[in-house]
């Protein structure tokens, strides 16, 4: 390992930026060339061919059968989008609230003049299965929304186990936003028997953000045909028709879809089951990194996706790792501001990225607190991590 005492002089030199938020994550050589390839026409042969095999490709990350749909927008217009195709005016939905994207739910179901029952969760702990089969006996219940992954703490929800509860309610949809968690936990769409699931290109498709993924279940498919809310452009029936003829039904984001088929390539050379032990071993070793270090994990149910901890000066460090280190992480969000940091599992990181940031990370702590943290401390700490991340 280099020695810590000659890091700050190595920051003088020109290192390229390094992204470690939950979303967008860094990019991949072959996703940045791709990118920057000429414009096709969406109408045109080329697209149609490419458009048909990321269809096929993509039901292999959602772990199902029904056609992956793909929209022209970030992951919260899918979240729209699975409301007002599947719900009418007026009806109850039942929404889980344990962070940011949870109370996103409950916002956009009052957009539409939809009626939210919300179970409260506190932020950072997962929901109880029992405090949701205590609504499910009330009948108008038409869906239950729930995200898989609240990145805003960094919270893994029980998405299996409400699935198989729902199985009991079989009129009440499941939907489910995996926009931070698809691809990095189980989420098992049609074996688990989930209804919509919504996925978005920035997290696990390493991608930047701008396009979203949704799928439907048959059932769900069914109480599209009587839904009566508004829509137009996140018509999903007339986008599930153009995309079936290898169209989208209005103009494409020709470089991000091209751009997915070098990303679907990529995700299915390393494998679906690799994708998440590569994120559980790096929240396992940023973890370990915290626990030496006595900084606190601020969830009880902490996510592969990201790592939430309780720091002080939150934002100063955030600050300080940006415009000094060049490495961007994450803060605290809503009534987490200045509380935590969140550092990001996804994208193409390298044993190396991880390690540079969480060095960063060390280096400012004993900046800020040297009566805290101590350069031997920090250098045992990283000794911890590299045994972690070294090839078995």
């Amino acid at each position: 390992m280099n020695s810590f005492n000659s890091y700050n002089k190595r920051l003088k030199k020109n290192q390229s930026p390094l992204l470690l938020s939950p979303g967008p994550v860094i990019l991949a050589t072959p996703i940045k060339k791709s990118l920057s390839q000429d414009m096709w026409h969406h109408r045109s042969f080329l697209f149609k061919k490419a458009l048909r095999k990321i269809s096929s490709d993509l039901k292999i990350l959602f772990q199902t059968k029904q056609d992956v749909l793909i929209l022209a927008c970030t992951g919260t217009g899918a979240m729209e989008a699975s409301l007002s195709n599947i719900l009418s005016p007026k009806e109850e939905v039942l929404c889980v609230s344990a962070g940011k994207f949870g109370e996103r739910w409950k916002e956009i179901a009052l957009a539409f003049n939809l009626k939210p029952i919300v179970i409260e969760v506190p932020w950072g702990q997962a929901v109880s299965i029992k405090e949701i089969e205590k609504h499910l006996n009330n009948k108008n219940i038409k869906a239950l929304l729930i995200t898989a992954c609240e990145t805003s703490t960094a919270t893994e929800q029980p998405i299996k186990e409400v699935a198989k509860l729902l199985k009991n309610y079989p009129d009440i949809l499941l939907v489910v936003d995996a926009i931070t968690g698809l691809g990095a936990m189980e989420l098992k769409m049609d074996k688990w028997g989930i209804d919509v699931m919504i996925a978005g290109s920035q997290k696990t498709f390493w991608l930047p953000a701008g396009l979203a993924f949704i799928c439907l279940s048959q059932k769900a498919w069914k109480k599209n045909l009587s839904s009566k809310l508004p829509k137009y452009y996140f018509d999903l029936n007339k986008e599930r028709q153009a995309q079936q003829k290898g169209e989208t039904a209005f103009s494409s984001s020709v470089s991000l879809i091209r751009a997915l088929s070098v990303s679907l390539k990529l995700l299915k050379k390393k494998g679906l089951k690799n994708l998440i032990i590569r994120t559980e071993t790096l929240k396992k070793a940023c973890h370990i990194f915290c626990k030496f270090l006595g900084l606190e994990l601020f969830s009880s149910k902490p996510a592969n996706s990201l790592t939430a901890l309780k720091v002080f000066s939150a934002d100063s460090i955030k600050k300080n790792l940006e415009r000094k280190h060049g490495i961007f992480i994450a803060g605290g969000q809503g009534q987490l501001k200045n509380k935590i940091l969140r550092i990001g599992h996804l994208g193409p990181l390298t044993n190396k990225d991880f390690i540079r940031a969480l060095k960063a990370l060390g280096f400012e702590l004993v900046k800020q607190k040297p009566d805290l943290f101590t350069k031997t401390k920090i250098k045992m700490a990283l000794k911890k991590v590299e045994d972690i991340l070294k090839p078995s």
